[in-house]
């Protein structure tokens, strides 16, 4: 992704945020939606906020085992990716509040079925925009 305004740099310090998961494969999306939630006041932290030379997994794992909210953007191509499985794994082992929005509608494999299956999801392709604003809005919130 590229950082073209502000509402695109994934948050870095010490308040309550979500951590984002997504396929790089749908960047282009992730961006929109990340930048969305940003102008919204929703902190925002995604694998951008990795620092140069740091070890990526470290850095991941560090910042999913601090975040308040794990929200991970389903697609084929994320259902199909071992790093956002790998983040999954880790946001439930770690007992993170999950929300899984869908934003295709996307066949997921019996594993991923599993863990997921039974997590808050929303199905955006399924709705509106005013009814997918109020969806992740009353959930971020609550959660």
């Amino acid at each position: 992704m590229v950082f073209d305004d502000q509402s695109l740099a994934p948050y870095h310090g010490s308040e309550p945020y979500i951590f984002v998961s997504y396929s790089h494969r749908n960047s282009s999306r992730a961006a929109e939606i990340i930048s969305r939630l940003n102008r919204a006041g929703f902190r925002v932290w995604y694998d951008e906020g990795i620092a140069p030379g740091n070890e990526w997994t470290d850095e991941i794992a560090d910042a999913l085992e601090a975040c308040a909210l794990f929200v991970v953007f389903i697609t084929p191509a994320s259902a199909a990716s071992a790093n956002v499985q790998n983040e999954i794994n880790y946001a439930i082992d770690e007992n993170k509040p999950f929300v899984a929005i869908h934003l295709e509608e996307t066949n997921l494999r019996g594993g991923l079925k599993l863990q997921i299956g039974t997590r808050q999801a929303i199905l955006r392709y399924n709705m509106s925009e005013e009814e997918y604003v109020y969806k992740y809005t009353s959930a971020f919130t609550r959660l």
